[in-house]
């Protein structure tokens, strides 16, 4: 049990870079397929996301029957095959069936990390554990993109070598993290699908922070590009800034929960909708790294919030089946972004990234206004259970 800690957390080094390594690169991958439609370009995000959905629920389904570590060890040989086997592709329909094989192995994996913070810790170390979970996510996302974007300075499909960082985990896996006994008892009766109502509003109000957010990851390369701000390294130095961001406000999360309770649903929020404020109406390099820290503190608040809630409203039967839908919700977030996005740029005849910044800016400012609203009045007394 010495390292126990330390390979729960190295599992959280993997989720963040389903998306993130990729995102400052994909304007170079673009140019590697000039003659790829723009719509399968884009699905090198969004697939992945879908067979995330996808598998983070097969994978509450699978802890029913075998145990979580056999469940981590097989997602973990997927995701290097795959994140590695991305390399090696030579057509944009290689590229996309790896994506998409790496969005298997992240489903399986997500939701079992919370799963096991949740088995082993208890009451204040619990909290804490979600916030460094958090925190560990994102410190990949901080050093692995600009190592993405370097090594893609080379060739992009050296970029998918980040992904090497799972043999790592695989060993931390195998050695560290005892067989946990299979909970066979999570059956969905109508008195459990009941119980998991709270499970279910906190993975869509995940899913509704996940759809507007991504609108930054999914354009930010081509939005450094065309308001001349930089290169690629710019766009991946923005990430490593947010995340950074992130994980700070992930380490200070147990102390941050206590201040503020619930209300850090609606911080979270706010500090989301004042980054895409300052994106929508000023430019340069600089404005783009105070919006990424102020994103960065809203994200770095919010997720291990949602994780923390649901270990708190879901009964120990039906945890990991919770953990599922929170992980499939975040898949969904990000797979429906992109066509949500369309469809209000039609509407609303936007035709600028920045048009799409300022819905966002829109949205997460009118629903952290109604939520800081609603938690005032809230007498919910927070658990630390």
């Amino acid at each position: 049990m010495k390292y126990l800690k330390p390979a729960i957390l190295s599992l959280s080094l993997l989720t963040i870079l389903m998306n993130a390594a990729i995102v400052p690169v994909l304007s170079q991958i673009s140019q590697a397929f000039p003659q790829a439609d723009p719509a399968l370009i884009k699905l090198i995000l969004s697939l992945p996301a879908l067979t995330n959905i996808l598998f983070s629920l097969v994978s509450g389904w699978l802890a029913r029957f075998l145990p979580k570590r056999t469940i981590l060890i097989a997602a973990l040989i997927l995701y290097i095959l795959s994140g590695l086997g991305s390399s090696f592709a030579l057509t944009i329909e290689m590229l996309l069936f790896g994506r998409a094989l790496l969005g298997a192995g992240t489903g399986l994996i997500s939701p079992l990390i919370t799963d096991l913070i949740a088995y082993f810790f208890k009451g204040e170390e619990r909290i804490r554990m979600i916030g460094y979970s958090n925190a560990s996510s994102n410190f990949s996302g901080i050093f692995l993109p600009l190592l993405a974007g370097w090594l893609a300075g080379f060739n992009w499909q050296y970029a998918f070598w980040v992904y090497g960082i799972a043999i790592l985990v695989l060993l931390c896996v195998f050695f560290f993290i005892p067989i946990t006994p299979v909970n066979q008892n999570s059956k969905i009766t109508r008195a459990a699908a009941f119980a998991q109502k709270p499970t279910i509003m906190v993975a869509l109000t995940n899913f509704f922070v996940v759809l507007v957010f991504y609108s930054l990851p999914a354009n930010l390369s081509i939005f450094v590009r065309e308001e001349n701000i930089g290169t690629t390294s710019i766009a991946a130095l923005a990430i490593s800034v947010s995340t950074l961001t992130s994980t700070l406000i992930g380490m200070a999360f147990s102390r941050l929960y206590h201040w503020f309770h619930h209300r850090l649903l609606a911080i979270g929020l706010l500090f989301c909708a004042m980054g895409f404020i300052t994106l929508t109406f000023f430019s340069g390099i600089y404005v783009l790294m105070f919006a990424e820290i102020l994103v960065g503190v809203g994200i770095g608040v919010l997720f291990p919030y949602f994780s923390l809630r649901v270990t708190q409203v879901s009964s120990s039967q039906n945890l990991t089946s919770g953990l599922s839908m929170l992980s499939a919700s975040f898949g969904m977030g990000i797979f429906i972004s992109t066509p949500f996005y369309l469809i209000i740029n039609r509407l609303f005849h936007l035709n600028t990234i920045r048009g799409e910044f300022t819905i966002s800016a829109v949205l997460f400012s009118l629903t952290g206004v109604f939520t800081l609203l609603f938690s005032k009045n809230s007498k919910e007394n927070p658990k630390l259970s």
